[in-house]
């Protein structure tokens, strides 16, 4: 695995690492918060079946687990697409100064 230092990036993909940086902690933080709700004996019932999705590939999900990750997947896809878009107009700003 290569690592990759901040300092070698770009502005830009240091700005898309950022923005991708805090989606990952809503996500993390949705989860935590989801399960922090939970009372012990739901935790119990469900411990089996989030063992068994935790240990099943993406393609072997059902379409309603699936689409639980493609919301995700398209909140990355936001995230990635509106920071190319503030690094293109930060260059079109420096272009035209």
């Amino acid at each position: 695995m290569v690592k990759i230092r901040k300092d070698n990036l770009s502005a830009g993909a240091n700005l898309l690492i950022e923005d991708l940086a805090d989606l990952e902690h809503q996500q993390w933080s949705h989860m935590m918060k989801f399960f922090l709700g939970l009372d012990v004996k739901t935790i119990k019932k469900n411990v089996v079946r989030w063992n068994n999705l935790a240990n099943t590939d993406y393609k072997d999900l059902s379409e309603k687990d699936k689409e639980k990750d493609r919301i995700w997947a398209r909140k990355v896809l936001r995230t990635q697409w509106n920071s190319v878009n503030k690094e293109l107009k930060r260059r079109e700003e420096d272009v035209r100064n």
